[in-house]
């Protein structure tokens, strides 16, 4: 499963693609790229072709910078970033739901937080929204 998740990456073109929608498996192989719901799309087909419980995630990525650089290895994010993502979940007999991102070839991490998980997913309606600062005094009196 981690090598189908790395090849995936290695093989298919990330594409921030705005329009609404997937495209189809097939469309993602023979194009060679896709967004990041696409590619999951992709793998969730790819594990049920093998007999696997899988399942498509939807939700927030979340890549905060790092307290410390990195001594070796990849740097992390320069800065905060946050935006909607999709990945892969098959479920693995004693460990359970298993999150695989194909966009980025790794695993899912503490950075996606899911919204939805469907078997379909049509079924996972994105949603938008704004943070801000939250500014609020609390008190006590006796």
């Amino acid at each position: 499963m981690v090598a189908v998740n790395q090849s995936l990456c290695r093989d298919i073109k990330y594409l921030i693609r705005l329009e609404p929608g997937f495209q189809t498996p097939e469309e993602t192989l023979v194009k060679g790229s896709g967004s990041c719901r696409d590619s999951a799309w992709l793998m969730v087909q790819l594990l049920r072709h093998f007999g696997l419980a899988a399942r498509f995630a939807s939700g927030y990525l979340i890549q905060l910078t790092p307290d410390v650089k990195a001594l070796d290895g990849p740097v992390g994010a320069a800065s905060d970033f946050t935006d909607l993502h999709a990945w892969c979940e098959v479920y693995l007999p004693g460990a359970g739901w298993v999150g695989l991102d194909p966009t980025s070839g790794l695993m899912a991490g503490e950075g996606h937080i899911p919204l939805a998980a469907t078997p379909d997913p049509q079924s996972a309606a994105p949603i938008s929204g704004a943070v801000d600062e939250c500014e609020c005094k609390m008190g006590f009196r006796k």
